[in-house]
């Protein structure tokens, strides 16, 4: 299901770098919002009529999102740990020590919440400052790419990392739906490392 979204997010950002007019982009962007309210509609108040278009397993990560709490020993365990996980690090977090808030397999999706929970604000801040300037590092070089085919390239590059970003992110933080991304080049790995690097 990640692949087609990483190819679709590269192939939109390519496409608004290319010059494509703007009415365009906010065709698009309509066309989304509309199916998101459809969804959103339809998940409140026609659920039964969903589950025939989506897979169970699918809705049910959505509803643990927006219900973590009525969901803790199946769906919603994972992000109600999470949360736990980095709230209670504070500022400092409590350091290497194993186990202080259990995260089933830290080291991939939710590496962030385990950040939080060993090196608290100040921790997931320096996570945060270093994401940021790799993503404004890469944009300088898109900048200053006079190819334009190289260009297109390094833009989609740079979209597929910002949105891994914010997915992880958000997911780990509650504001968006667990769909297993994992945080590029921090969390474990080796096929998501190894192809952000023939791409650097």
């Amino acid at each position: 299901c990640a692949l087609p979204i990483f190819i679709g997010i590269s192939l939109v950002v390519m496409l608004m770098c290319s010059g494509i007019k703007k009415e365009w982009i906010l065709i698009g962007g309509g066309f989304i919002l509309i199916v998101l309210l459809i969804f959103f509609y339809l998940f409140f108040f026609q659920y039964e009529l969903l589950t025939k278009f989506m897979a169970s397993y699918k809705l049910s990560r959505i509803t643990a999102w927006f219900y973590p709490e009525e969901n803790l020993s199946t769906y919603g365990h994972q992000l109600y740990t999470s949360l736990l996980s980095l709230g209670s690090g504070g500022i400092t977090g409590f350091g290497l020590q194993p186990d202080a808030q259990a995260i089933p397999e830290a080291q991939t999706d939710f590496i962030f919440a385990t950040i939080g929970q060993s090196f608290g604000f100040i921790g997931t801040s320096i996570v945060l400052i270093v994401c940021l300037l790799l993503d404004l590092y890469i944009l300088r070089i898109a900048i200053h790419t006079s190819n334009m085919t190289e260009k297109y390239f390094i833009s989609g590059i740079l979209g597929i990392l910002i949105y891994q970003q914010i997915q992880n992110l958000g997911m780990v933080t509650g504001l968006l739906p667990i769909t297993g991304i994992t945080l590029p080049l921090i969390s474990y790995g080796g096929s998501s490392i190894l192809s952000y690097f023939i791409c650097f």
